[in-house]
């Protein structure tokens, strides 16, 4: 599997790329999903991989990509004895503007559960990050553990850790990026790269796009555990390992809201005068409603957790 150490090998010919609907997609397909947070450059690896320059990826961190979006790419492999296909699987980043991480991942488990029970199987996952982020905390930390849960032990080893945006990187900023690397393989990735997964750069060219997916084609394909538990077990979204990181996440951020909220109407009482303070609580005061309505849903009744008991016993 790819590692951080850059492969010169030649990059396949592409014939043609074209979008296709979930129905056309075949179990002898080569199968390779994209997952991340919006703007880590899901979009434009797959662009990278199609010979489709900005026909997914916008310039902005807002997600471009609403739906989950498969593209067939054929093409004349590298020392052009022979034609393959390959499925891309572009999907809707977590951390989106406009739309929950709830939303995001029920858009994705739909359909990873449709292609399960039409024996569709992934040979490959790939979760992009930002390597110019300074922090893993927060959301992206959350998201992880999410994609984590979502992926289970036994596909873990189909995944590659790609980190994004080397290419923007000054020189001073590339020896802090790959500190940041390293910490990220010793530490957020550790429990996964234990389990097998691998990880890669993307530095923005066809070459270290290759590299990042070479070692899954050709690859048999595998269920991942959400699509073992809809569908093997009959589970819901929420009754998902995956769903359940979801809703532990969405409760440590209440949490930080309601401290924030607090922090907030103190200052305010304190100086009322201050310009912008009524107006930050009554946003933190919308967040907190937001956050609170998506862990209602998230929430199981007591009946579902008893059955959810037996089916995981």
């Amino acid at each position: 599997m790819p590692s951080s150490s850059t492969r010169h090998l030649p990059v396949p010919s592409i014939i043609s790329a074209e979008d296709i609907q979930d129905k056309k997609i075949e179990t002898r397909d080569t199968i390779i999903a994209f997952l991340g947070p919006t703007g880590s450059g899901k979009s434009h690896l797959v662009d990278t991989l199609s010979g489709q320059p900005n026909q997914r990826a916008g310039e902005q961190l807002e997600s471009k990509t609403q739906n989950v979006r498969a593209t067939r790419v054929r093409y004349i492999d590298e020392d052009g004895s022979s034609e393959r296909t390959i499925v891309l699987v572009d999907t809707p980043g977590f951390d989106d503007t406009h739309r929950s991480d709830m939303e995001i991942l029920k858009l994705i488990a739909e359909w990873l559960k449709k292609t399960y029970k039409a024996k569709i199987k992934l040979s490959g996952i790939v979760y992009t990050h930002r390597i110019t982020d300074n922090r893993m905390s927060g959301s992206p930390h959350r998201n992880l553990r999410m994609f984590k849960e979502l992926c289970g032990d036994d596909a873990a080893k189909r995944v590659v850790f790609s980190t994004t945006m080397w290419d923007r990187l000054t020189e001073t900023g590339r020896v802090t990026a790959e500190e940041r690397e390293k910490e990220l393989r010793n530490a957020f990735w550790k429990p996964m790269i234990r389990l097998g997964s691998t990880c890669a750069r993307f530095s923005n060219n066809p070459e270290s796009a290759w590299n990042i997916i070479r070692d899954m084609i050709p690859k048999d394909g595998q269920g991942t555990l959400i699509q073992k538990e809809m569908v093997d077990k009959h589970m819901n979204v929420k009754e998902t390992k995956a769903g359940i990181a979801l809703l532990q996440g969405l409760e440590e951020v209440l949490q930080e809201q309601q401290a924030i909220l607090g922090q907030l109407e103190t200052t305010s009482r304190r100086h009322p005068s201050q310009s912008g303070l009524d107006e930050q609580v009554q946003q933190m005061r919308q967040t907190i409603e937001n956050t609170t309505a998506d862990i209602k849903q998230l929430r199981l009744p007591l009946s579902r957790r008893i059955v959810r008991i037996f089916l995981c016993g």
